[in-house]
Protein backbone atom coordinates (compact mmCIF):
# COMPACT_ATOMS: atom_id res chain seq x y z
CA UNK A 1 0.00 0.00 0.00
CA UNK A 2 0.92 3.19 -0.96
CA UNK A 3 2.48 5.57 2.60
CA UNK A 4 -0.30 8.28 1.24
CA UNK A 5 -3.23 5.44 2.09
CA UNK A 6 -2.35 6.58 5.86
CA UNK A 7 -6.06 6.22 7.25
CA UNK A 8 -8.52 3.46 7.34
CA UNK A 9 -10.95 5.37 4.23
CA UNK A 10 -8.12 6.24 2.15
CA UNK A 11 -7.02 1.88 2.84
CA UNK A 12 -10.47 1.28 1.99
CA UNK A 13 -11.27 3.45 -1.26
CA UNK A 14 -7.99 1.74 -2.55
CA UNK A 15 -9.67 -1.60 -1.52
CA UNK A 16 -12.83 -0.67 -3.65
CA UNK A 17 -11.01 0.83 -6.45
CA UNK A 18 -8.76 -2.55 -6.61
CA UNK A 19 -11.84 -4.90 -6.10
CA UNK A 20 -13.65 -3.05 -9.27
CA UNK A 21 -11.01 -2.93 -11.72
CA UNK A 22 -9.80 -6.66 -11.13
CA UNK A 23 -13.11 -7.82 -11.71
CA UNK A 24 -13.64 -5.82 -14.99
CA UNK A 25 -10.44 -7.62 -16.22
CA UNK A 26 -11.26 -10.95 -14.97
CA UNK A 27 -14.30 -10.04 -17.23
CA UNK A 28 -12.69 -8.68 -20.07
CA UNK A 29 -10.15 -11.16 -20.41
CA UNK A 30 -12.61 -14.43 -20.09
CA UNK A 31 -15.71 -13.00 -21.64
CA UNK A 32 -15.29 -14.45 -25.26
CA UNK A 33 -14.76 -18.20 -23.62
CA UNK A 34 -17.15 -18.09 -21.12
CA UNK A 35 -20.24 -16.71 -23.47
CA UNK A 36 -22.82 -14.36 -23.26
CA UNK A 37 -25.00 -16.37 -20.95
CA UNK A 38 -22.11 -16.73 -18.41
CA UNK A 39 -20.72 -13.01 -18.53
CA UNK A 40 -24.04 -11.41 -18.03
CA UNK A 41 -25.30 -12.09 -15.01
CA UNK A 42 -21.73 -11.11 -13.83
CA UNK A 43 -21.35 -7.99 -15.71
CA UNK A 44 -24.91 -6.96 -14.33
CA UNK A 45 -23.73 -7.33 -10.91
CA UNK A 46 -20.80 -5.27 -11.77
CA UNK A 47 -22.77 -2.88 -13.11
CA UNK A 48 -24.79 -2.48 -10.05
CA UNK A 49 -22.13 -1.34 -7.86
CA UNK A 50 -20.52 0.79 -10.36
CA UNK A 51 -24.07 2.70 -10.05
CA UNK A 52 -23.79 2.65 -6.49
CA UNK A 53 -19.94 3.79 -6.32
CA UNK A 54 -20.95 6.67 -9.37
CA UNK A 55 -23.44 8.13 -7.55
CA UNK A 56 -21.51 8.75 -4.12
CA UNK A 57 -19.75 11.49 -6.04
CA UNK A 58 -16.39 10.69 -4.57
CA UNK A 59 -13.23 11.89 -6.56
CA UNK A 60 -11.26 8.80 -6.18
CA UNK A 61 -14.16 5.98 -6.23
CA UNK A 62 -16.63 7.54 -8.46
CA UNK A 63 -13.56 8.07 -11.34
CA UNK A 64 -12.60 5.15 -11.15
CA UNK A 65 -15.92 3.19 -11.00
CA UNK A 66 -16.52 5.40 -14.27
CA UNK A 67 -13.19 4.13 -16.01
CA UNK A 68 -14.52 0.51 -15.18
CA UNK A 69 -18.07 1.30 -16.47
CA UNK A 70 -16.81 2.48 -19.73
CA UNK A 71 -14.15 -0.17 -20.29
CA UNK A 72 -17.02 -2.87 -19.20
CA UNK A 73 -19.18 -1.16 -21.60
CA UNK A 74 -16.00 -1.35 -24.27
CA UNK A 75 -15.65 -5.57 -24.08
CA UNK A 76 -16.84 -7.25 -27.27
CA UNK A 77 -19.11 -9.36 -25.40
CA UNK A 78 -20.89 -6.62 -23.92
CA UNK A 79 -22.38 -5.35 -26.83
CA UNK A 80 -24.11 -9.00 -27.47
CA UNK A 81 -27.26 -9.01 -26.95
CA UNK A 82 -29.41 -11.59 -24.14
CA UNK A 83 -32.88 -12.82 -22.79
CA UNK A 84 -33.66 -11.28 -19.60
CA UNK A 85 -34.51 -14.23 -18.24
CA UNK A 86 -30.34 -15.04 -17.75
CA UNK A 87 -30.65 -12.98 -14.96
CA UNK A 88 -32.84 -15.10 -13.15
CA UNK A 89 -33.90 -13.59 -9.87
CA UNK A 90 -30.75 -11.42 -10.15
CA UNK A 91 -32.45 -8.35 -11.73
CA UNK A 92 -32.44 -5.66 -9.39
CA UNK A 93 -34.78 -2.53 -9.35
CA UNK A 94 -31.91 0.15 -8.67
CA UNK A 95 -31.05 -1.02 -12.73
CA UNK A 96 -33.94 -2.82 -14.07
CA UNK A 97 -34.25 -4.25 -17.40
CA UNK A 98 -35.97 -1.70 -19.45
CA UNK A 99 -37.65 -3.99 -22.20
CA UNK A 100 -41.31 -4.91 -22.53
CA UNK A 101 -40.96 -8.53 -20.83
CA UNK A 102 -38.57 -11.33 -20.06
CA UNK A 103 -38.78 -12.66 -23.37
CA UNK A 104 -36.75 -9.48 -25.22
CA UNK A 105 -33.65 -9.10 -25.32
CA UNK A 106 -31.31 -6.38 -23.78
CA UNK A 107 -27.15 -6.42 -23.55
CA UNK A 108 -24.31 -5.15 -21.19
CA UNK A 109 -23.95 -2.20 -23.42
CA UNK A 110 -27.59 -1.00 -23.16
CA UNK A 111 -27.39 -1.46 -19.36
CA UNK A 112 -24.58 0.75 -19.14
CA UNK A 113 -26.11 3.52 -20.92
CA UNK A 114 -29.09 3.50 -17.90
CA UNK A 115 -25.97 4.04 -15.31
CA UNK A 116 -24.80 7.04 -17.28
CA UNK A 117 -28.37 8.36 -17.73
CA UNK A 118 -29.13 7.94 -14.27
CA UNK A 119 -25.88 9.49 -13.07
CA UNK A 120 -26.11 12.32 -15.28
CA UNK A 121 -30.03 12.83 -13.54
CA UNK A 122 -28.22 12.24 -10.17
CA UNK A 123 -25.74 15.14 -10.73
CA UNK A 124 -28.51 17.59 -11.38
CA UNK A 125 -29.04 18.43 -8.09
CA UNK A 126 -25.64 17.58 -6.49
CA UNK A 127 -22.44 19.19 -6.61
CA UNK A 128 -19.58 17.33 -8.51
CA UNK A 129 -16.17 17.24 -7.21
CA UNK A 130 -13.95 19.00 -10.38
CA UNK A 131 -11.58 16.11 -10.50
CA UNK A 132 -14.55 13.77 -11.33
CA UNK A 133 -15.29 16.20 -13.64
CA UNK A 134 -12.71 15.70 -15.46
CA UNK A 135 -12.71 12.04 -15.50
CA UNK A 136 -16.06 12.41 -16.84
CA UNK A 137 -14.48 14.34 -20.42
CA UNK A 138 -11.77 12.36 -20.79
CA UNK A 139 -13.47 8.66 -19.82
CA UNK A 140 -16.75 9.80 -21.96
CA UNK A 141 -14.71 11.52 -25.07
CA UNK A 142 -12.70 8.09 -25.36
CA UNK A 143 -15.87 6.49 -25.54
CA UNK A 144 -17.24 8.67 -28.33
CA UNK A 145 -14.05 8.56 -29.95
CA UNK A 146 -13.73 4.60 -30.41
CA UNK A 147 -17.57 3.67 -30.30
CA UNK A 148 -19.84 6.80 -32.02
CA UNK A 149 -20.40 4.62 -34.13
CA UNK A 150 -22.66 2.22 -32.15
CA UNK A 151 -24.60 5.34 -30.61
CA UNK A 152 -27.94 5.54 -31.27
CA UNK A 153 -29.53 8.98 -31.17
CA UNK A 154 -30.92 8.49 -27.06
CA UNK A 155 -26.86 7.53 -26.40
CA UNK A 156 -25.59 10.74 -28.30
CA UNK A 157 -27.86 12.85 -26.15
CA UNK A 158 -26.94 11.20 -22.83
CA UNK A 159 -23.41 12.21 -23.85
CA UNK A 160 -24.83 15.75 -24.75
CA UNK A 161 -26.54 16.14 -21.55
CA UNK A 162 -23.89 15.03 -19.32
CA UNK A 163 -21.16 17.76 -20.71
CA UNK A 164 -24.46 20.39 -20.02
CA UNK A 165 -24.51 19.46 -16.60
CA UNK A 166 -21.21 19.69 -15.86
CA UNK A 167 -20.68 23.03 -17.98
CA UNK A 168 -23.43 24.54 -15.91
CA UNK A 169 -22.57 23.43 -12.67
CA UNK A 170 -23.59 26.43 -10.00
CA UNK A 171 -20.49 25.73 -8.67
CA UNK A 172 -19.14 27.49 -11.22
CA UNK A 173 -20.75 30.85 -11.60
CA UNK A 174 -22.05 30.97 -7.93
CA UNK A 175 -18.58 31.85 -6.32
CA UNK A 176 -16.18 33.31 -8.85
CA UNK A 177 -18.78 34.70 -11.56
CA UNK A 178 -20.34 38.22 -10.88
CA UNK A 179 -23.90 38.55 -10.99
CA UNK A 180 -24.90 41.46 -13.53
CA UNK A 181 -27.31 43.80 -13.59
CA UNK A 182 -28.63 46.38 -16.44
CA UNK A 183 -29.31 50.29 -15.89
CA UNK A 184 -32.52 50.14 -17.85
CA UNK A 185 -34.15 48.75 -20.77
CA UNK A 186 -35.25 50.46 -24.31
CA UNK A 187 -38.58 49.86 -25.94
CA UNK A 188 -38.14 47.20 -29.02
CA UNK A 189 -38.65 48.07 -32.21
CA UNK A 190 -41.37 46.48 -34.33
CA UNK A 191 -39.29 44.31 -36.18
CA UNK A 192 -37.45 43.45 -33.36
CA UNK A 193 -40.37 41.97 -31.80
CA UNK A 194 -41.72 40.10 -34.63
CA UNK A 195 -38.66 38.43 -34.93
CA UNK A 196 -37.75 37.35 -31.87
CA UNK A 197 -36.11 33.62 -31.14
CA UNK A 198 -38.25 31.07 -29.54
CA UNK A 199 -36.01 28.64 -28.35
CA UNK A 200 -38.30 26.91 -26.21
CA UNK A 201 -40.62 26.17 -28.88
CA UNK A 202 -38.21 25.31 -31.55
CA UNK A 203 -36.34 22.96 -29.70
CA UNK A 204 -39.68 21.24 -28.65
CA UNK A 205 -40.30 20.68 -32.62
CA UNK A 206 -37.09 19.70 -33.07
CA UNK A 207 -37.35 17.58 -30.25
CA UNK A 208 -40.58 15.48 -32.03
CA UNK A 209 -38.68 14.97 -34.93
CA UNK A 210 -36.25 13.09 -33.66
CA UNK A 211 -38.61 10.57 -31.45
CA UNK A 212 -40.68 10.36 -34.24
CA UNK A 213 -37.21 9.46 -36.22
CA UNK A 214 -35.79 6.94 -33.58
CA UNK A 215 -39.33 5.62 -33.18
CA UNK A 216 -39.34 4.69 -37.03
CA UNK A 217 -36.28 3.15 -36.73
CA UNK A 218 -36.36 1.00 -33.27
CA UNK A 219 -39.48 0.43 -31.29
CA UNK A 220 -38.81 3.63 -28.42
CA UNK A 221 -37.78 2.13 -24.57
CA UNK A 222 -38.46 3.95 -21.62
CA UNK A 223 -35.41 5.47 -21.17
CA UNK A 224 -35.58 6.57 -24.36
CA UNK A 225 -38.53 8.38 -24.24
CA UNK A 226 -37.03 9.79 -21.26
CA UNK A 227 -33.99 11.19 -22.44
CA UNK A 228 -36.18 12.76 -25.68
CA UNK A 229 -38.57 14.41 -22.84
CA UNK A 230 -35.59 15.62 -21.13
CA UNK A 231 -34.37 17.40 -23.80
CA UNK A 232 -37.02 19.53 -24.14
CA UNK A 233 -36.69 21.27 -20.71
CA UNK A 234 -33.16 20.88 -20.77
CA UNK A 235 -32.25 24.46 -20.70
CA UNK A 236 -34.80 25.63 -17.98
CA UNK A 237 -34.04 22.61 -15.84
CA UNK A 238 -30.05 23.15 -15.78
CA UNK A 239 -30.22 26.74 -15.47
CA UNK A 240 -33.13 25.97 -12.35
CA UNK A 241 -30.84 27.51 -9.26
CA UNK A 242 -32.80 26.11 -6.53
CA UNK A 243 -33.21 22.39 -8.13
CA UNK A 244 -29.35 22.96 -8.73
CA UNK A 245 -28.37 22.84 -5.33
CA UNK A 246 -30.98 20.92 -3.50
CA UNK A 247 -28.75 18.98 -2.27
CA UNK A 248 -25.23 20.93 -2.47
CA UNK A 249 -23.35 21.36 0.86
CA UNK A 250 -21.07 24.17 -0.41
CA UNK A 251 -22.55 27.66 -1.92
CA UNK A 252 -26.36 28.31 -2.51
CA UNK A 253 -26.04 31.92 -3.18
CA UNK A 254 -23.71 34.17 -5.54
CA UNK A 255 -20.97 35.78 -3.24
CA UNK A 256 -20.33 38.75 -5.47
CA UNK A 257 -21.97 41.94 -5.13
CA UNK A 258 -24.37 42.47 -8.61
CA UNK A 259 -22.44 44.86 -10.54
CA UNK A 260 -23.89 46.65 -13.82
CA UNK A 261 -23.00 45.44 -16.68
CA UNK A 262 -19.75 46.90 -18.80
CA UNK A 263 -17.38 46.04 -21.78
CA UNK A 264 -16.65 42.44 -21.72
CA UNK A 265 -15.51 41.98 -25.59
CA UNK A 266 -12.15 44.23 -27.06
CA UNK A 267 -10.26 44.06 -29.76
CA UNK A 268 -7.88 41.14 -30.45
CA UNK A 269 -4.31 41.79 -30.31
CA UNK A 270 -3.48 38.37 -31.13
CA UNK A 271 -6.33 37.43 -34.01
CA UNK A 272 -5.46 34.94 -36.34
CA UNK A 273 -5.22 36.51 -39.95
CA UNK A 274 -4.35 33.13 -41.47
CA UNK A 275 -7.92 31.50 -41.22
CA UNK A 276 -9.16 29.75 -44.48
CA UNK A 277 -12.29 30.11 -45.89
CA UNK A 278 -14.61 27.13 -46.71
CA UNK A 279 -13.84 27.63 -50.51
CA UNK A 280 -10.08 27.50 -50.25
CA UNK A 281 -10.69 24.16 -47.94
CA UNK A 282 -12.79 22.42 -50.31
CA UNK A 283 -10.54 22.52 -52.63
CA UNK A 284 -7.55 22.12 -50.58
CA UNK A 285 -9.99 18.43 -50.02
CA UNK A 286 -10.79 17.56 -53.24
CA UNK A 287 -7.21 18.05 -54.90
CA UNK A 288 -5.78 15.84 -52.06
CA UNK A 289 -8.44 12.68 -52.24
CA UNK A 290 -5.65 10.83 -50.79
CA UNK A 291 -5.20 13.20 -47.88
CA UNK A 292 -8.95 14.12 -47.49
CA UNK A 293 -8.58 13.12 -43.63
CA UNK A 294 -5.43 14.93 -42.88
CA UNK A 295 -6.19 18.23 -45.32
CA UNK A 296 -9.74 18.26 -42.78
CA UNK A 297 -7.94 18.14 -39.85
CA UNK A 298 -5.98 20.91 -40.83
CA UNK A 299 -8.61 23.26 -42.62
CA UNK A 300 -10.39 22.46 -38.95
CA UNK A 301 -7.65 23.17 -36.72
CA UNK A 302 -6.80 26.42 -34.76
CA UNK A 303 -4.49 27.47 -36.91
CA UNK A 304 -7.06 27.97 -39.65
CA UNK A 305 -10.70 28.00 -38.22
CA UNK A 306 -11.81 30.78 -35.79
CA UNK A 307 -11.53 29.88 -31.92
CA UNK A 308 -12.70 31.81 -28.84
CA UNK A 309 -8.65 32.82 -28.78
CA UNK A 310 -8.17 33.97 -32.21
CA UNK A 311 -11.18 36.04 -33.37
CA UNK A 312 -11.02 39.22 -34.41
CA UNK A 313 -12.61 40.09 -30.87
CA UNK A 314 -11.90 38.59 -27.45
CA UNK A 315 -14.00 37.98 -24.30
CA UNK A 316 -12.25 39.35 -21.18
CA UNK A 317 -14.78 36.91 -19.62
CA UNK A 318 -13.04 33.44 -19.38
CA UNK A 319 -14.00 29.91 -18.14
CA UNK A 320 -12.88 28.53 -15.53
CA UNK A 321 -10.16 25.85 -16.58
CA UNK A 322 -12.26 22.55 -15.61
CA UNK A 323 -15.51 24.14 -17.26
CA UNK A 324 -13.76 25.05 -20.29
CA UNK A 325 -12.16 21.16 -20.07
CA UNK A 326 -15.98 19.94 -20.01
CA UNK A 327 -17.25 22.30 -22.54
CA UNK A 328 -14.73 20.68 -24.75
CA UNK A 329 -17.11 17.76 -24.92
CA UNK A 330 -19.48 20.24 -27.29
CA UNK A 331 -16.70 21.80 -28.76
CA UNK A 332 -15.22 18.35 -30.23
CA UNK A 333 -18.39 17.20 -31.17
CA UNK A 334 -17.83 15.82 -34.70
CA UNK A 335 -21.68 15.34 -36.17
CA UNK A 336 -23.95 12.99 -36.25
CA UNK A 337 -25.36 10.22 -38.30
CA UNK A 338 -29.43 11.62 -38.61
CA UNK A 339 -29.31 15.13 -39.67
CA UNK A 340 -31.67 16.12 -37.35
CA UNK A 341 -29.98 15.33 -34.50
CA UNK A 342 -27.27 17.97 -35.76
CA UNK A 343 -30.18 20.32 -35.83
CA UNK A 344 -30.87 19.60 -32.64
CA UNK A 345 -27.72 19.70 -31.45
CA UNK A 346 -27.12 23.37 -32.67
CA UNK A 347 -30.68 24.50 -31.43
CA UNK A 348 -30.10 23.21 -27.56
CA UNK A 349 -26.36 25.22 -27.36
CA UNK A 350 -28.69 28.07 -28.26
CA UNK A 351 -31.37 27.29 -26.06
CA UNK A 352 -28.36 26.44 -23.57
CA UNK A 353 -26.10 29.82 -23.99
CA UNK A 354 -27.62 32.17 -26.55
CA UNK A 355 -30.83 33.36 -24.85
CA UNK A 356 -30.72 36.68 -24.79
CA UNK A 357 -33.09 36.77 -21.70
CA UNK A 358 -30.21 34.70 -20.06
CA UNK A 359 -26.55 35.66 -21.28
CA UNK A 360 -26.26 38.74 -19.09
CA UNK A 361 -27.18 37.03 -15.73
CA UNK A 362 -23.04 36.91 -14.51
CA UNK A 363 -20.14 37.39 -16.29
CA UNK A 364 -19.82 33.50 -16.59
CA UNK A 365 -22.87 33.18 -18.76
CA UNK A 366 -21.15 36.01 -21.12
CA UNK A 367 -18.35 33.37 -21.16
CA UNK A 368 -20.46 30.60 -21.94
CA UNK A 369 -21.82 32.94 -24.90
CA UNK A 370 -18.57 33.78 -26.39
CA UNK A 371 -17.18 30.30 -26.53
CA UNK A 372 -20.60 29.00 -27.53
CA UNK A 373 -20.34 31.49 -30.82
CA UNK A 374 -17.11 29.68 -31.74
CA UNK A 375 -18.62 26.48 -31.38
CA UNK A 376 -21.71 27.18 -34.07
CA UNK A 377 -18.92 28.26 -37.06
CA UNK A 378 -17.00 24.99 -35.97
CA UNK A 379 -19.53 22.67 -35.64
CA UNK A 380 -21.23 24.24 -38.93
CA UNK A 381 -17.78 24.18 -40.87
CA UNK A 382 -17.24 20.33 -39.63
CA UNK A 383 -20.73 19.28 -40.92
CA UNK A 384 -20.19 21.05 -44.32
CA UNK A 385 -16.83 20.42 -45.07
CA UNK A 386 -17.32 16.31 -44.34
CA UNK A 387 -20.49 16.11 -46.61
CA UNK A 388 -19.78 18.56 -49.39
CA UNK A 389 -16.07 16.19 -49.59
CA UNK A 390 -18.31 13.13 -50.04
CA UNK A 391 -20.08 14.06 -52.39
CA UNK A 392 -17.61 15.48 -54.04
CA UNK A 393 -15.94 12.10 -54.33
CA UNK A 394 -16.36 10.08 -57.68
CA UNK A 395 -17.81 7.24 -58.15
CA UNK A 396 -19.82 7.75 -54.75
CA UNK A 397 -23.01 5.64 -54.83
CA UNK A 398 -26.42 7.43 -55.55
CA UNK A 399 -27.58 6.01 -52.28
CA UNK A 400 -24.66 7.80 -50.07
CA UNK A 401 -24.92 10.89 -52.19
CA UNK A 402 -28.77 11.42 -51.29
CA UNK A 403 -27.45 10.43 -46.87
CA UNK A 404 -24.93 13.35 -47.37
CA UNK A 405 -27.53 15.70 -49.26
CA UNK A 406 -29.68 14.99 -46.70
CA UNK A 407 -27.33 16.22 -43.66
CA UNK A 408 -26.79 19.58 -45.88
CA UNK A 409 -30.53 20.21 -46.82
CA UNK A 410 -31.33 20.02 -42.71
CA UNK A 411 -28.34 21.93 -41.94
CA UNK A 412 -28.70 25.17 -44.91
CA UNK A 413 -32.51 24.85 -44.49
CA UNK A 414 -33.03 24.21 -40.60
CA UNK A 415 -29.67 25.09 -38.40
CA UNK A 416 -28.17 27.90 -40.60
CA UNK A 417 -31.30 30.24 -40.56
CA UNK A 418 -31.98 29.74 -36.71
CA UNK A 419 -28.21 30.08 -36.46
CA UNK A 420 -28.80 33.75 -38.22
CA UNK A 421 -31.70 34.69 -36.33
CA UNK A 422 -29.78 33.70 -32.86
CA UNK A 423 -26.99 35.81 -33.63
CA UNK A 424 -28.50 38.70 -35.21
CA UNK A 425 -30.65 39.18 -32.18
CA UNK A 426 -28.09 39.38 -29.68
CA UNK A 427 -26.35 41.94 -32.70
CA UNK A 428 -29.30 43.93 -32.56
CA UNK A 429 -29.58 43.59 -28.54
CA UNK A 430 -33.24 43.93 -28.81
CA UNK A 431 -33.62 46.99 -26.60
CA UNK A 432 -31.40 45.52 -24.27
CA UNK A 433 -29.15 48.36 -23.85
CA UNK A 434 -26.57 46.20 -21.14
CA UNK A 435 -26.41 43.94 -24.05
CA UNK A 436 -25.05 46.45 -26.67
CA UNK A 437 -22.75 47.05 -23.61
CA UNK A 438 -21.09 43.89 -22.74
CA UNK A 439 -19.61 43.78 -26.50
CA UNK A 440 -20.79 40.34 -27.30
CA UNK A 441 -22.70 41.79 -30.32
CA UNK A 442 -19.10 42.09 -31.81
CA UNK A 443 -18.84 38.50 -31.58
CA UNK A 444 -22.25 37.95 -32.80
CA UNK A 445 -21.58 39.53 -35.69
CA UNK A 446 -18.26 38.11 -36.50
CA UNK A 447 -20.04 34.45 -36.26
CA UNK A 448 -22.84 35.63 -38.38
CA UNK A 449 -20.48 36.56 -41.34
CA UNK A 450 -18.41 33.24 -41.03
CA UNK A 451 -22.00 31.28 -40.82
CA UNK A 452 -22.92 32.59 -43.65
CA UNK A 453 -19.43 32.52 -45.91
CA UNK A 454 -18.79 29.25 -44.89
CA UNK A 455 -22.29 28.04 -45.88
CA UNK A 456 -22.07 29.73 -49.69
CA UNK A 457 -20.24 27.31 -50.96
CA UNK A 458 -22.77 24.63 -50.34
CA UNK A 459 -25.71 26.34 -51.83
CA UNK A 460 -23.50 26.99 -55.05
CA UNK A 461 -22.37 23.13 -55.11
CA UNK A 462 -25.75 21.12 -54.04
CA UNK A 463 -28.95 20.98 -55.86
CA UNK A 464 -30.97 21.87 -52.79
CA UNK A 465 -34.87 22.07 -52.54
CA UNK A 466 -36.96 24.98 -53.21
CA UNK A 467 -38.01 24.95 -50.02
CA UNK A 468 -34.27 24.71 -48.08
CA UNK A 469 -33.37 27.69 -50.33
CA UNK A 470 -35.90 29.71 -49.52
CA UNK A 471 -35.48 29.19 -45.84
CA UNK A 472 -31.44 29.96 -46.40
CA UNK A 473 -31.94 33.06 -48.56
CA UNK A 474 -34.16 34.61 -46.32
CA UNK A 475 -32.52 34.19 -43.48
CA UNK A 476 -29.32 35.32 -44.92
CA UNK A 477 -30.77 38.69 -45.89
CA UNK A 478 -32.68 40.05 -43.59
CA UNK A 479 -29.52 39.21 -40.71
CA UNK A 480 -27.43 41.12 -43.07
CA UNK A 481 -29.46 43.90 -43.38
CA UNK A 482 -30.21 43.72 -39.25
CA UNK A 483 -26.70 43.09 -38.69
CA UNK A 484 -25.62 46.75 -41.05
CA UNK A 485 -28.22 48.54 -39.34
CA UNK A 486 -26.77 47.77 -35.97
CA UNK A 487 -23.55 49.08 -36.21
CA UNK A 488 -22.66 51.72 -34.18
CA UNK A 489 -22.43 54.89 -36.20
CA UNK A 490 -22.66 58.81 -36.27
CA UNK A 491 -26.40 60.20 -37.28
CA UNK A 492 -26.59 62.24 -40.33
CA UNK A 493 -26.20 66.49 -39.69
CA UNK A 494 -29.75 67.50 -40.90
CA UNK A 495 -29.30 70.89 -42.35
CA UNK A 496 -26.10 72.10 -41.05
CA UNK A 497 -27.22 71.09 -37.49
CA UNK A 498 -25.19 69.33 -34.97
CA UNK A 499 -26.48 65.66 -34.74
CA UNK A 500 -28.27 64.93 -31.01
CA UNK A 501 -27.12 61.39 -30.63
CA UNK A 502 -24.39 60.65 -28.61
CA UNK A 503 -20.69 60.22 -30.91
CA UNK A 504 -19.14 57.37 -31.02
CA UNK A 505 -16.26 56.74 -29.14
CA UNK A 506 -12.72 56.14 -30.77
CA UNK A 507 -12.91 52.26 -29.97
CA UNK A 508 -16.55 51.96 -31.37
CA UNK A 509 -15.38 53.66 -34.50
CA UNK A 510 -12.33 51.08 -34.81
CA UNK A 511 -14.76 48.30 -34.26
CA UNK A 512 -17.65 49.19 -36.12
CA UNK A 513 -15.48 50.20 -38.97
CA UNK A 514 -13.52 46.85 -38.67
CA UNK A 515 -16.92 44.81 -38.95
CA UNK A 516 -18.03 47.14 -41.84
CA UNK A 517 -15.01 46.15 -43.63
CA UNK A 518 -16.05 42.24 -43.00
CA UNK A 519 -19.53 42.59 -43.90
CA UNK A 520 -18.49 44.44 -47.29
CA UNK A 521 -15.57 41.92 -48.29
CA UNK A 522 -18.30 39.19 -47.32
CA UNK A 523 -20.90 41.15 -49.69
CA UNK A 524 -18.61 42.03 -52.49
CA UNK A 525 -16.63 38.88 -52.98
CA UNK A 526 -19.20 36.27 -51.97
CA UNK A 527 -22.77 36.61 -52.22
CA UNK A 528 -22.68 38.91 -55.26
CA UNK A 529 -20.64 36.68 -56.78
CA UNK A 530 -22.72 33.76 -56.35
CA UNK A 531 -24.00 32.46 -59.15
CA UNK A 532 -27.68 30.75 -57.73
CA UNK A 533 -28.19 33.84 -55.20
CA UNK A 534 -31.57 35.53 -56.20
CA UNK A 535 -32.27 38.46 -57.73
CA UNK A 536 -33.70 40.19 -54.55
CA UNK A 537 -31.09 38.94 -52.71
CA UNK A 538 -28.39 40.38 -54.94
CA UNK A 539 -30.48 43.87 -55.19
CA UNK A 540 -30.16 43.82 -51.32
CA UNK A 541 -26.38 43.16 -51.75
CA UNK A 542 -26.13 46.54 -53.16
CA UNK A 543 -28.19 47.87 -51.21
CA UNK A 544 -26.04 47.21 -47.91
CA UNK A 545 -22.99 47.89 -50.05
CA UNK A 546 -24.49 51.45 -50.22
CA UNK A 547 -25.52 51.69 -46.65
CA UNK A 548 -21.54 50.38 -45.47
CA UNK A 549 -19.82 52.75 -48.07
CA UNK A 550 -21.61 55.61 -46.10
CA UNK A 551 -21.84 54.03 -42.53
CA UNK A 552 -17.27 54.24 -43.43
CA UNK A 553 -17.65 57.95 -45.09
CA UNK A 554 -18.93 58.95 -42.10
CA UNK A 555 -17.16 57.39 -39.45
CA UNK A 556 -14.27 59.63 -39.55
CA UNK A 557 -16.04 62.46 -39.77
CA UNK A 558 -17.25 61.53 -36.31
CA UNK A 559 -13.82 61.68 -34.97
CA UNK A 560 -12.69 64.75 -36.53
Amino acid sequence: IHHSRDTPEKQWNETMVLAVEGVRRVLSHFSEEAGVRAFAPLAYTVLLQVQTTLICLSSELSGSALRSLVDLMRIPASCQPFEASALGAGSSPELPIDVADAAATTSIWLLGWHVLWGVAKHCLSREVPESLMETFEKTLTSLRNTHRHLFTTTQHLIVLHVSLVLTTSPSFYLSTSVPLFESGTLQPSKEDVGSSVDHVGLLKESVRLCMEEAASAAELMPMDREVFEFTSSAPEAMWRLESRVEFCAGTRTYTKKPTEVSSFVDANPSKNLDIRSMEFALRDVIQQVSATDEATQAFLGPGRSPTHRTMLHISSSRLQHVQGFVFGLLEDTQGFPEPGLEVLFLLQCCAMFLDVDRVLQDTNKVALAARTLCLLVLFCRRVLLLHLSRLARPGADPGEMAQEAAHLEALLGQAVPHLCRVVTALVRAWGRPGLRQSGLWKLAFEALIYLIEDSLPAVERCALGSDTLSSYWEAVSSSLAGAVASLPAPPEPKAGKPAAAAVPTPAERADADLLAQAAGNLVAHRVLSCAVAPAEVLEGAVRLLEALADLQSRLPQAGG
